[in-house]
């Protein structure tokens, strides 16, 4: 067991010297045993730290929310992250940072698919990237992130948004309640290019904009 305390230190280590919040293991253990002397580790020592779904091989035995990978969830886990990587691989590879390597991951895909539809289900989304060795950001990656970082700046960031589409029951894309005032409207494609919202008093509805629109359409 000697590997076991090894790792439980260094954990400790990390703990102590960062204070994190979150614990995102990854390649659990395929001895349960090994996983269980871990996780009772976690909540012995770190308690107040959540962690992941990836301590065991069975991804049902531990965790705090569960996580998928290169797909969006179905909304069925209360608590749960879609994981992506911004070039093919989860590390940096330097054959990745040409177009041609991206396999459709164009921009749209990455904001649509990766981002939105995740919030949508009611997921954390966890975009990785993959610096060089020197520690900078391919070029690839670099115009992916300011891209967001544009329309985030420009619109507001998604930080925090909930799933309305349980509420309003959209036929063209996702609705993400931001806060208490403000619903943020995805649309992919109209249906008889009517966008339809329902489970909402009209009365409450102020005004309307569209992305990209120089005014404000009032109600």
């Amino acid at each position: 067991m000697a590997y076991m305390e090894k790792t439980i230190n260094s954990i400790k280590y990390l703990v102590e010297t960062y204070d994190p919040f979150v614990l995102w293991y990854d390649m659990g253990y395929s001895n349960d045993k090994y996983s269980k002397i871990l996780y009772e580790a976690q909540e012995l020592y770190w308690p107040n730290v959540i962690v992941n779904d990836r301590l065991a091989a069975n991804r049902n035995l531990y965790g705090d929310f569960r996580t998928t990978e290169r797909v969006p969830g179905d909304g069925t886990n209360e608590y749960s992250e879609a994981c992506f990587t911004l070039n093919n691989t989860w590390g940096y590879n330097s054959s990745n940072d040409t177009l041609s390597s991206y396999n459709g991951m164009n921009l749209e895909t990455i904001f649509k698919t990766y981002i939105i539809e995740s919030l949508g289900n009611g997921q954390n989304c966890l975009l990785n990237i993959g610096p060089k060795p020197n520690g900078s950001i391919p070029t690839m990656q670099k115009s992916r992130l300011k891209f967001m970082a544009n329309f985030f700046s420009k619109y507001g960031t998604l930080t925090g948004a909930k799933p309305a589409n349980k509420i309003c029951y959209p036929d063209w894309g996702y609705a993400l309640k931001i806060n208490e005032k403000t619903l943020r409207c995805f649309i992919y494609e109209p249906n008889n290019n009517n966008i339809n919202l329902y489970g909402f008093d009209p009365t409450y509805i102020k005004s309307v904009r569209v992305f990209g629109a120089e005014d404000e359409y009032s109600t």
